[in-house]
């Protein structure tokens, strides 16, 4: 039987993240605007946004109630994430365009291993849809190649002289 009480709060610990994560790839979408990427990085926003409006909507058919002082960090971290501290001169060139894109991509690596994780809880729990928590790994993972697929594309131009 799954714990109510645990799951909540590892949900809870996931939604801030991802609030902060939404912002992140907000700035990240301004560093990349006018250039090829562009609609690459407008679409992950909006794909991230929607994981996030997914994640909440779970929190809800799960009867949990978000705390407090947890919506409070959420919040503080999302302001922090606006300011994009990765890469505050929104530069898609050298070093701390690189970051931003690995820091991307890492985000992105431990929202998919939320999804993997309920996945498997699907299994204890019938409040937790395995076709969807599917559909939402399987976005990860889209997700994952196009910023590989970025990175892969832009590196060169990010260290050469």
């Amino acid at each position: 039987m799954i714990n109510d009480d645990r799951l909540s709060a590892y949900l809870e610990d996931h939604l801030i993240v991802a609030e902060s994560g939404v912002q992140l790839f907000m700035s990240t979408e301004r560093t990349w605007s006018n250039t090829p990427f562009e609609a690459t990085f407008s679409g992950l926003r909006s794909d991230v946004a929607a994981d996030r409006d997914d994640l909440v909507e779970l929190v809800r058919q799960l009867g949990y109630d978000r705390g407090r002082v947890k919506t409070a960090v959420g919040w503080f971290g999302a302001q922090i994430s606006k300011a994009g501290p990765l890469n505050l001169l929104r530069r898609n060139r050298g070093i701390a365009g690189q970051l931003e894109l690995e820091a991307l991509q890492s985000a992105i690596h431990g929202k998919e291993s939320l999804w993997v994780s309920l996945l498997e809880l699907s299994r204890f729990d019938d409040r937790i849809s395995a076709a969807d928590v599917q559909r939402l790994k399987d976005r990860a993972k889209t997700q994952q190649d196009q910023l590989a697929h970025v990175m892969l594309t832009t590196i060169t131009g990010r260290f050469s002289t």
